[in-house]
């Protein structure tokens, strides 16, 4: 409430200030007017134009230099205090700079003096005012970063509270010259802090760590075989500068054990980091200004060009290129899964999310492990011409279900131009699915799908489902797009998985489905265990299984410790025949990636074998009451669990 009164106290007095400098044009107004403008009528006021634009003005010049003089005057003078009535001592504030100059001078007389070759301690020479100011003020005390103190945390116990009370102890805002150069897991705050930890502790468990021992090897060996090569080339004996040869080998490891290439590959990305950190030390010498990226100065030019740099290069660090995949032979030859179909589609539900509020009339954009990419239909082209696959979807606007009405039609609108577009280029590569949309909104569907049934196609890819629409929308809607479409063409869909929904996704008359319900479940620790019976019947399953919702267990509870029984008796995927519940939960406690490989075998084999179900059960003229079994049974024992409930 302080800060809403303190809110409204400022609005008021900005107020009063525009009334006051604005009542000398109250001199020319008659008394009657004067009285109206006392009270709470306007109809009669007249302020000069002039003298409101200039008390206007004179407004903001007061609220700008009450704002200047608390960021660099009372608000750092505040904290000092409130510092040293705590116990922590450091120089007084010195406006606006602090301790900055004292700290550049102390850092460039500590990097002109070499090293004492015979001490381990860097300390002195990285940090140096860091170490001064603890020498002279003790383990409890602070220096000054411009107007913001930084205070050193030196005692253990300390700083493990600090760490793990997230929510308490909050990392201060940085500039936004750091947060766009140096974002990452150290500054991450609250929950964002809470869940990377958690994806990250298990990758430097100590055996996890064991198997960076052979990448540090091989790269060692290089290092030693280009010094040879060296020596070999200069009759026994020269003199060599090894730092330049130990800074690759850091490269190198950090690039093997990444991503999974040697540092040659990627020496442009190492190189332009290496001077992307020297340009950042020097901009980080001067105070942030909004807008310094447009100055004339050459650091500044320099710094952006290299950090756009970077970045392109790191994407193509991320995973393959293109090129190279097309250098290869394709997915097919990449992969060795000649025999089997490849589909692609311009969605990826695990690692690139369709981002609706980036996309704009000339590309998809999509939220990527390297940032946010704007796709065009041409860059899109390129990499299906690179990729090769078998079947590939146009590119689509997928927007959420939770749109308006006008963006839905805005997203219907560019996947038709864009489909058009990927036409035009004319790719020689697979059969072609046109890309429907339109979220929740029946009507855009419906138009969607007429626009294109009329282009000459191999087939039609649905999209734009799980997004956030209603269980029973999907119905309808899909429905309304396949009356339109023609029969004697396939229809593939995304963002359905549950076992019911492929059932009714096939009663509606759809032929393929692109999901990640196994990824979702094996990620999750869930083993498949529901009934594969001819007969669509749920009542069938396997006995002891505790837990089961009729479609699934739990293998991280610690029920399953020590059963010694596999997941499914009558399963036949290499995972019930060979391991045990107990194993696999052991695995998962451990965080052993092996748990999720022999999991996934087997959610991988019994969902195919669910399909191999539904297709016999077709071909038998079967499968409408195959279907009706399969989901009455299923909402029947869920009704009769709520009730016991």
């Amino acid at each position: 409430m302080r800060g809403s009164r303190g809110k409204h106290s400022w609005f008021l007095f900005f107020i009063s200030v525009i009334i006051s400098i604005s009542g000398s044009g109250t001199d020319t107004l008659s008394p009657t007017e004067q009285v109206t403008m006392g009270g709470l009528g306007t109809s009669s006021m007249n302020l000069n134009p002039t003298t409101f634009a200039i008390s206007m003005i004179a407004t903001v010049l007061i609220w700008w230099f009450w704002n200047a003089l608390n960021w660099v005057w009372l608000r750092p003078k505040t904290i000092e205090r409130r510092l040293k009535e705590q116990g922590f001592l450091g120089n007084s504030y010195r406006p606006l700079v602090g301790d900055i100059r004292d700290m550049v001078k102390m850092t460039k007389e500590a990097k002109s003096k070499p090293m004492d070759p015979h001490s381990n301690d860097i300390a002195p020479r990285v940090l140096p005012y860091v170490v001064h100011t603890i020498a002279k003020y003790g383990r409890n005390s602070f220096m000054w970063l411009g107007p913001r103190p930084r205070v050193f945390i030196l005692d253990p116990d300390k700083f493990k509270e600090i760490a793990t009370k997230v929510y308490e102890f909050q990392k201060p805002d940085t500039s936004p010259l750091f947060k766009l150069l140096a974002s990452g897991f150290a500054n991450y705050d609250g929950d964002k802090w809470a869940k990377h930890r958690k994806i990250v502790s298990p990758a430097f468990n100590v055996e996890k760590l064991k198997l960076l021992v052979p990448i540090f090897c091989q790269s060692c060996d290089d290092l030693i075989s280009k010094w040879e090569s060296v020596l070999s080339s200069s009759n026994g004996s020269c003199e060599l500068d090894v730092w330049p040869f130990v800074q690759n080998v850091s490269s190198d490891v950090l690039a093997r054990a990444g991503f999974g290439s040697s540092y040659e590959e990627g020496r442009k990305v190492f190189e332009l980091q290496r001077e992307m950190l020297q340009l950042t030390m020097t901009l980080f010498k001067f105070a942030f200004i909004p807008g310094y990226r447009y100055t004339p100065f050459s650091c500044f030019k320099d710094q952006f060009a290299v950090l756009i740099s970077i970045l392109a290069s790191s994407c193509c660090l991320e995973g393959l290129a293109s090129t190279t995949i097309s250098k290869i032979g394709g997915l097919h030859q990449m992969l060795g899964l000649h025999q089997y179909g490849i589909a692609a589609v311009p969605r990826d539900s695990i690692q690139c999310l369709p981002e609706s509020k980036g996309t704009t009339k000339l590309g998809a954009s999509f939220e990527t492990p390297c940032g946010r990419l704007l796709i065009k239909p041409k860059d899109y082209i390129e990499m299906i011409s690179c990729m090769r696959p078998n079947i590939w979807a146009t590119l689509a606007d997928e927007v959420p279900a939770w749109v308006s009405d006008k963006r839905n039609k805005t997203s219907v609108d560019r996947t038709v131009r864009w489909l058009d577009d990927c036409l035009a280029l004319n790719p020689a590569a697979g059969s072609v699915f046109g890309a429907i949309v339109g979220g929740p909104n029946l009507d855009e569907r419906k138009r969607c799908a007429e626009e294109v049934a009329k282009r000459n196609l191999s087939g039609y890819w649905i999209g734009g489902f799980g997004l956030g629409e209603g269980i029973d929308e999907r119905p309808a809607l899909l429905s309304a797009i396949i009356d339109i479409l023609p029969d004697e063409k396939p229809r593939m869909i995304s963002g359905l998985g549950l076992p019911e929904e492929i059932l009714e996704g096939i009663n509606a008359g759809i032929d393929l489905f692109d999901s990640t319900y196994i990824y979702s479940l094996t990620l999750g620790g869930f083993a498949l265990t529901f009934s594969l019976d001819k007969s669509g019947n749920q009542y069938n399953f396997q006995k002891g299984q505790i837990g089961s919702d009729l479609t699934k267990i739990n293998l991280r509870a610690k029920v399953y410790r020590k059963d010694m029984s596999p997941i499914l008796g009558t399963c036949t995927c290499y995972t019930c025949q060979n391991h045990t519940k107990a194993y696999i939960n052991h695995l998962f406690n451990v965080h052993e990636m092996l748990a999720q490989i022999l999991l996934e075998i087997h959610n991988t084999h019994h969902y195919l074998t669910f399909f191999h179900v539904i297709r016999e059960a077709i071909k038998d003229g079967r499968f409408e009451k195959f279907r009706r079994t399969f989901i009455e049974s299923r909402r029947a024992h869920h009704e009769r669990e709520a009730i016991c409930a």
